[in-house]
């Protein structure tokens, strides 16, 4: 498991719970389909703790939709433009035989 993730977990004053998330494979694309019957059944008992992490997650999942990063250069990421944006136009020609 990443140990980013365990950090997260850390974080979010929840580190007991490293060890559960390696040994059920939780890594950072499956946090966003935790519900409280998954980490029930991971051995979260705590209703608390299920709500902090789902809380969290539903947190990152909305981060990530915000945020795109520059893949061409591994730039610092960058927000998505606030307001509308202009659609572009360009000539379109259609030709009917």
């Amino acid at each position: 498991m990443s140990k980013s993730i365990n950090k997260w977990l850390e974080k979010l004053d929840l580190g007991q719970y490293v060890d559960l998330f390696a040994e059920n494979d939780i890594d950072w694309e499956l946090l966003s389909e935790l519900d409280h019957e998954s980490l029930k059944d991971i051995g979260v008992t705590s209703t608390g703790h299920r709500l902090r992490i789902i809380k969290a997650a539903a947190f990152l999942v909305q981060e990530a939709i915000d945020v795109v990063p520059f893949a061409e250069n591994g730039s610092s990421p960058r927000a998505f433009p606030s307001g509308p944006t202009q659609a572009e136009r360009r000539q379109l020609t259609v030709m009917v035989s």
